[in-house]
């Protein structure tokens, strides 16, 4: 077993790849290239920017992928080549996992293992081949990860990188502008060294309203939150669980609250076919229990990033809880690489446990 490990470690770049490539290939047989259903409003809006350089006024928050679109119409490269765009941003962000795992674990292994989770994640990799925004997000926020790990308080640039990618994942998807609640609490803390103050919590949900308000300022906000006392799940274009009766009570609120919470988190749903759903909760159940068995390890190692990812998950896992669960999976994906950061930990305790590795201080 040592002497294969050793084999592992040897080349652990070259299995990444070569999983890497056999997933894509998969879910190009399975899926190709679509750039129907949502993209075909980003394609609109590209078109508008290629026909008087302006863009939609209602998509604002979208008007980044617009502009990406617009580029690679521009060079000759077409829809295809924002594709493979897409795809080739992956396999950047993939290495960057790795990267961030040999940071964080001190094991070339364990930044294998945590990054096969991320590959293998077909909730996350099945965006690729999508002309959506979340395989872009995805891949700048594990970017944004990156940036955080190695921040230095000391470096003005350090605060402009963070800046520039806030603004990008702000203009790229609409709830992109929730990040600055987790980056303002990471930048004070790094800057003052601050612990996690009860008295900066009001400062969060501040920022956090102001942000709900601005993503559902045409008229929406009241839209969304009518529904969602009504509905266990709201995607658009399915009601499948209405709750009848409901009263507002307390009751009602925790049952509403608590199958919301089930449903957002397993990404399990009626209407995807039982393949679909097999294929999410392969690799998403794993790498819950991961992070669970990593948790304090994460914490005990490393408070300030913990506290940032622990306020990312919360934040918009809890936006999205709290005015409509998920869309085919797309507002859990983006914040699946946090849990994979923190199942690293999981999987660093696991293979010492096993004696695979030789680590100190577990």
């Amino acid at each position: 077993m040592a002497k294969l490990i050793v084999k592992i470690t040897e080349r652990p770049l070259l299995i990444i790849a070569f999983i890497w490539l056999l997933i894509q290939t998969g879910l190009f047989i399975r899926l190709g290239f679509q750039f129907d259903l949502e993209g075909t409003k980003y394609i609109e809006d590209a078109e508008l920017f290629l026909n008087s350089q302006s863009l939609n006024p209602s998509r604002l928050f979208y008007s980044f992928f617009p502009l990406i679109i617009s580029f690679f119409i521009k060079i000759g490269l077409g829809l295809n080549g924002v594709i493979v765009f897409q795809l080739l941003l992956n396999a950047f962000s993939t290495f960057i996992i790795y990267i961030i795992g040999k940071k964080l674990y001190k094991s070339d292994l364990v930044a294998l293992v945590t990054t096969l989770l991320f590959v293998l994640s077909y909730l996350i990799q099945q965006w690729n081949f999508y002309l959506f925004t979340e395989s872009i997000f995805i891949s700048m926020s594990i970017v944004l990860y990156y940036l955080a790990i190695n921040f230095k308080s000391q470096k003005i640039v350090h605060y402009l990188y963070l800046a520039l990618i806030f603004i990008l994942m702000s203009f790229l998807r609409p709830n992109g502008i929730l990040l600055i609640i987790p980056l303002l609490y990471f930048m004070l803390s790094i800057k003052s060294n601050l612990g996690f103050k009860v008295n900066l919590i009001p400062l969060f949900s501040f920022v956090f309203l102001i942000g709900v308000n601005i993503l559902f300022n045409q008229g929406n906000f009241e839209y969304h939150i009518s529904l969602s006392n009504k509905y266990y799940w709201i995607i658009w274009g399915y009601y499948d669980l209405i709750i009848e009766n409901f009263d507002g009570s307390f009751i009602d609120y925790i049952k509403l609250f608590s199958t919301r919470f089930w449903v957002y988190f397993t990404d399990w749903r009626p209407y995807f076919s039982l393949s679909h759903n097999v294929m999410v909760m392969i690799v998403l159940i794993p790498t819950y229990i991961l992070a669970i068995i990593g948790l304090k390890d994460f914490y005990k190692e490393n408070k300030k990033l913990f506290i940032f990812i622990f306020l990312l998950i919360a934040t918009f896992s809890g936006f999205t809880i709290v005015t409509f669960v998920n869309w085919h999976g797309r507002f859990l994906a983006v914040i699946i690489p946090a849990f994979i950061i923190i199942a690293g930990y999981g999987v660093k305790r696991i293979l010492n446990f096993m004696k695979l590795i030789n680590t100190e201080n577990l």
